[in-house]
């Protein structure tokens, strides 16, 4: 496949039950070796935290930016 990037090829399965979840899914990968793309994914991880902030979602908010900075178990 020519542009590899986008098509499905993760299988989301829910933590709980361990059933695959349906729907369209994007996965962000944190942790990248490209330095460029694993700062695109922080910043689009901190604009989905600035944007649970003005939801009035502050700790879910504070907990993404966390995840950022590798304090939450991944």
């Amino acid at each position: 496949m020519e542009n590899d990037k986008i098509y499905k090829k993760y299988k989301i399965l829910d933590a709980k039950t361990g059933e695959e979840k349906q729907g369209r899914y994007f996965v962000l990968k944190i942790d990248s070796d490209d330095p460029i793309e694993a700062v695109a994914v922080k910043l689009t991880l901190k604009t989905y935290a600035d944007y649970q902030t003005s939801l009035g979602n502050q700790e879910y908010a504070k907990e993404v930016m966390r995840y950022i900075r590798g304090e939450v178990a991944k």
